[in-house]
């Protein structure tokens, strides 16, 4: 029997829904991720390094839950490429990170709103860190995103944390991250998506050096590490449930 098209259980509905909720998930954390780094930098507002992280770490618990009360948004889209390789769903791609980016540009449009209402301090004065050697930068925001997407994986396959608890985890993980990384210029693994759509909305430099080795360090390396990671944890669990292995440790034993 054929699935009649947007009806309960139809795969049109359901990417509807997909699409819908990665681009209010993606406006949420975007729109706050700004928001939050704006009052920071604003006279007044300086609530310190570790508070911000925290607030970046509760922008994105809220992209996840608000649109639909669901743990199944990544918003970012090295998240997607994860669980588009563990399911073998590359189509997942096509439909989630043009939301993703949709997303991101509405997220830093309502920025761009507030901000001429009530001024506030804008991104680029956060980032107080500059690495001179361009590969050195690239590595790094590779391994950010590397880091991210085997924590990731870790958490919601391995420890089958796929509900509110495990999007408290990976916000947890975002906010250290943010912590660590934050002030530093070209990191972009945290939110490429919503430093691209700065930089064009907004008109200020986020991304800068040449073209191939932006593409490298914003693109090439981050997927090729996360890439990397799911299959570093592959071999190491066999795609497994670490509770799994556990409790046959424990009847052996």
């Amino acid at each position: 029997m054929m699935d009649i098209p947007f009806s309960r259980r139809s795969p049109q509905r359901t990417i509807a829904l997909n699409m819908l909720a990665e681009f209010f998930g993606a406006g949420i954390f975007t729109a706050l991720y700004f928001i939050f780094i704006g009052r920071n930098l604003a006279e007044g507002y300086d609530m310190g390094l570790l508070v911000l992280s925290y607030a970046v770490g509760l922008a994105f618990f809220a992209g996840v839950f608000i649109p639909f009360h669901t743990y199944r948004i990544h918003i970012l889209p090295f998240l997607t490429i994860i669980a588009a390789l563990r399911k073998n769903q590359w189509r997942r791609l096509w439909h989630k990170l043009p939301a993703q980016i949709a997303g991101a540009f509405a997220g830093v449009y309502v920025f761009h709103r507030l901000d001429s209402i009530s001024p506030m301090g804008h991104y680029p004065d956060i980032l107080t860190i500059e690495i001179a050697d361009p590969w050195l930068l690239a590595a790094l925001n590779g391994m950010v995103a590397a880091v991210m997407c085997y924590s990731f994986f870790v958490i919601r396959i391995l420890f089958k944390q796929r509900r509110s608890t495990g999007t408290i985890f990976i916000s947890l993980l975002i906010a250290t991250l943010f912590l660590v990384t934050g002030k530093i210029a070209g990191i972009s693994a945290l939110n490429p998506f919503g430093l691209l759509a700065y930089q064009v909305i907004m008109g200020e430099p986020v991304f800068t050096g040449n073209v191939p080795m932006l593409l490298l360090t914003h693109l090439v390396l981050p997927v090729a590490l996360s890439i990397i990671s799911f299959f570093f944890v592959q071999a190491m669990y066999g795609g497994k449930s670490i509770y799994r292995k556990r409790q046959g440790a424990v009847a052996q034993v």
